[in-house]
């Protein structure tokens, strides 16, 4: 079997914790969230709460030894400072079609849009082309979680012309890191509410976008999944703002996502010729969501240590149908918007052990960008029992759990270190 690269992302563990300006740190990669058009919850829980959250996640994670002390000092500074907003330029709004003409008016209208915007300082995302961060400190979001009133109408005006897409800077890396090329096949199993599906979209059409052929198109496709109706109506919602084909959105547990026939795509191949395999998977999973805490404070006053460990299964799972779908020599991405090992680099050390050497990581190496590799010792939170408080108890290998937690299965062994 030929070897199937997989970009191993394993969350914040190598994306947005190690970032080198450390200001992804806390924005949170997940699709997960229904709240990139900047509508943030308000953090309407009490101040005493928050500040208790806080301390039992900074002595969590400072057990864990993410990284050295001096990044982690830098890092608690940067959860406790406002978020700013970012977004991309849109660059499928022409749908590939108008040629030079279209292409100068989406030039007029980017440069219009970036000087209605210059007084809230746009940057650009130094790793990421078309993406922006707005650094004024009126730009960022108040406690209540939403942006200054004239930037919000802005933004959302320029959203709704499918203009721009708001994604937060860490959300846009899983797509820069898997190298996507106008001619893949890719499979999004986790997809809504739908910025990474747009942002697979520009990447399918770029350099077809520029062409002066007025029925110029990619011959890629991209199908976009996610297993709640509701949210997908979000995916379709924004795919309307900006037309641009080729998109196929179905609805389907990224668990047990059915094979697609390869006949049912080429006309040149019978029906039984074999399942299609994707050239690029993105499992952006289901998570705890512990990474966004700097734009959702609120989270913290429910946050425990056992919440890392609670998709643990589901991640694994839709990590390994994503592989099985893989076409050989592809490129997987697996992300989330969780700090912890456990839902990061314990998901992507178990589905290399179960390849076989069928498998191998591969650098994340994304100009502009520090990053560094995942941690290879962690430990895991023991589960609390029903009814009593969150034991703070932690175990760094398989050996030192309870037996009886073991049975229960609320330990299991492919959430600790290989070698532990």
């Amino acid at each position: 079997q030929a070897r199937q690269p997989l970009a191993s992302m394993a969350a914040i563990a190598s994306v947005g914790r190690m970032e080198g300006s450390g200001s992804e740190l806390g924005e949170g990669g997940s699709e997960g969230e229904d709240h990139e058009d900047g509508e943030v919850p308000a953090g309407k829980t009490a101040a005493v709460d928050v500040a208790r959250g806080r301390e039992a996640f900074e002595a969590f994670y400072t057990a864990q030894e993410l990284c050295d002390e001096e990044d982690w000092r830098l890092s608690l500074e940067l959860l406790r400072r406002p978020l700013p907003p970012t977004f991309r330029l849109q660059r499928s709004a022409g749908g590939g079609r108008g040629g030079a003409a279209a292409a100068a008016v989406e030039l007029a209208r980017t440069r219009a849009l970036l000087e209605e915007l210059h007084t809230w300082r746009p940057e650009e995302v130094p790793w990421c082309a078309g993406a922006y961060r707005l650094c004024a400190q009126s730009a960022a979001a108040g406690p209540d979680g939403q942006c200054d009133t004239a930037l919000n109408r802005v933004l959302l005006a320029a959203q709704r012309a499918g203009l721009i897409s708001r994604q937060e800077s860490a959300s846009m890396l899983p797509v820069v890191a898997l190298g996507i090329e106008p001619h893949h096949r890719v499979l999004e199993l986790c997809a809504a509410p739908g910025s990474k599906t747009m942002q697979i979209l520009d990447a399918l059409h770029q350099g077809v976008s520029d062409s002066v052929a007025a029925e110029a198109t990619s011959s890629g496709l991209l199908v976009a999944n996610d297993y709640k109706e509701v949210r997908l109506n979000m995916v379709i919602e924004r795919a309307r703002r900006a037309p641009a084909a080729p998109l196929l959105v179905t609805c389907a547990d990224g668990r047990t996502f059915p094979s697609l026939n390869s006949g049912l795509l080429d006309e040149t191949q019978g029906v039984g010729s074999g399942s299609l395999g994707f050239d690029r998977v993105l499992c952006d999973v289901p998570c705890s969501g512990d990474g966004t805490v700097r734009k959702a404070l609120g989270l913290l006053s429910q946050w425990t240590p056992q919440a890392v460990a609670a998709h643990h299964g589901m991640q694994l799972a839709i990590l390994q149908r994503g592989l099985e779908l893989l076409a050989p020599g592809g490129m997987l991405a697996y992300s989330t918007c969780a700090l912890s090992p456990v839902e990061c680099e314990a998901v992507v050390a178990t589905a290399l052990w179960e390849s076989r050497g069928s498998l191998e990581t591969v650098p994340v190496d994304v100009p502009g960008l520090r990053t560094a590799p995942g941690v290879v010792e962690w430990k895991v939170p023991a589960p609390a029992a029903i009814g009593t408080n969150p034991s703070q108890e932690l175990y760094g290998s398989w050996s030192e759990g309870p037996a009886a937690e073991k049975q229960a299965a609320y330990l299991r062994r492919a959430m600790f270190p290989p070698r532990a």
